[in-house]
């Protein structure tokens, strides 16, 4: 058997000088241990000597591949997060325009204004902080779509938070509802919605708008990040 995550280390490696490369690692081959050297630090896998005529060639056939760009993804995920606070603002002119009572907005205008900010602000810091360049590959595809449901989930849900809307108490609740918006699965947690602020109305609407056209896909293909 072997010690450590010797299946996760897989990728296209070639034999240069005794040793084996791999774009930013470098590999050396012992008769009991397989060492990998990164920037991000050292991982040693160690072979009982019986199973190195077996394991060794194969883990070599395959070799060995440099990890997941994290910074590059984490960049990304600051222009999406930037792209969802431009998205948060088209609710405020409904909150204005059909204000209830004495008020001049419909209540849930500093809803949507403050998570607007709120994901800006995480936008930037995430897009400023990681400017890191480099090919995206599947890898970070995959994650850049994970993360990006999570975090548009998150920050999509602050409006019903915020705006305290009926049966959404607690953050699990409003994740809920934007999850399903953007998923467009067409759940929903919120209560008498004859009684809902238009402009949560409206938010609700458009994030199934959103999920359905596959806004994660097209903000990578039109957006310049």
């Amino acid at each position: 058997t072997l010690s450590g995550a010797m299946p996760g280390l897989v990728g296209a490696c070639f034999r240069k000088s005794g040793k084996y490369a791999s774009f930013r690692s470098e590999i050396s081959y012992t008769p009991c241990n397989l060492t990998t050297s990164t920037n991000r630090g050292i991982i040693t896998v160690k072979l009982f000597n019986a199973l190195i005529p077996e394991l060794g060639p194969k883990f070599l056939e395959h070799g060995i591949h440099s990890a997941m760009n994290l910074r590059l993804t984490l960049r990304i995920q600051g222009g999406l997060l930037i792209f969802l606070a431009a998205m948060l603002l088209p609710p405020l002119p409904f909150s204005l325009a059909y204000a209830r009572g004495e008020s001049w907005h419909d209540g849930a205008f500093w809803a949507f204004l403050i998570a607007s900010l709120i994901a800006l602000a995480a936008g930037v810091l995430l897009n400023r902080r990681f400017r890191e360049a480099g090919e995206m590959t599947y890898r970070e595809g995959f994650a850049i779509v994970t993360f990006g449901w999570i975090a548009y989930a998150s920050f999509g849900g602050l409006p019903y938070l915020l705006a305290e809307v009926n049966g959404i108490h607690n953050f699990a609740d409003a994740f809920f509802e934007a999850m399903s918006g953007f998923s467009t699965t067409g759940s929903t947690v919120i209560t008498g919605l004859e009684h809902v602020s238009p402009s949560i109305l409206f938010w609700r609407a458009m994030t199934q708008w959103l999920g359905g056209m596959g806004i994660i896909v097209l903000s990578l293909a039109i957006l310049p990040f």
